[in-house]
């Protein structure tokens, strides 16, 4: 059995830590090991998420603090920055004017000089399809290229109202189509 009880990103799909916080009442023969060695992240990243895992409620997760585990990763001034906002249109402002001004900044990638390029920012939403929209109408606007992974839209996409339109017709031909095609 793995888990994780300080991410929740399988909350979504039912998942309660509630199951890990337990499995030792429920169990007795099993040898818990703590993975604590973060690899991926620097130092700096390390650090501030301790501090902020650490204010959570103890009676909610296994107490423990993650390490650093790669030590070729350098934690530089300035690769972590926090900001507040009291409205999302200042907050989108915000992290629009910095990517257009972060992009084309050079700096070094391992061994080779080269500049910042769009594929270099990434924004991360807990849900693309409640949450993203406001964001990618800005990128848009700026004309920043971007990708979306995930389901936004989904039932906005003129292939899936015509799959939608269609089923519906054959199932029940006096179906009122609830879609119009551009």
């Amino acid at each position: 059995v793995v888990g994780d009880d300080d991410q929740s990103i399988y909350q979504w799909r039912g998942t309660k830590v509630k199951n890990i916080l337990k499995f030792s009442k429920r169990y007795s023969n099993f040898t818990p090991i703590s993975l604590v060695d973060n690899f991926r992240s620097t130092e700096g990243i390390i650090h501030h998420a301790n501090s902020v895992i650490s204010k959570m409620d103890e009676s909610k997760r296994l107490v423990k603090e993650m390490k650093r585990g790669n030590k070729d990763r350098n934690y530089e001034e300035g690769d972590i920055y926090s900001s507040y906002f009291t409205k999302q249109s200042d907050e989108i402002d915000f992290i629009i004017d910095k990517i257009k001004n972060l992009y084309g900044t050079k700096f070094k990638d391992d061994k080779n000089d080269r500049a910042l390029d769009w594929k270099d920012f990434a924004l991360i939403f807990r849900s693309v399809a409640s949450r993203a929209a406001p964001y990618i109408e800005r990128l848009k606007e700026e004309g920043i290229p971007f990708i979306v992974k995930g389901s936004i839209g989904l039932f906005d996409r003129e292939e899936i109202k015509f799959v939608v339109n269609t089923l519906a017709f054959v199932l029940e031909p006096e179906y009122d189509l609830k879609w119009n095609f551009n």
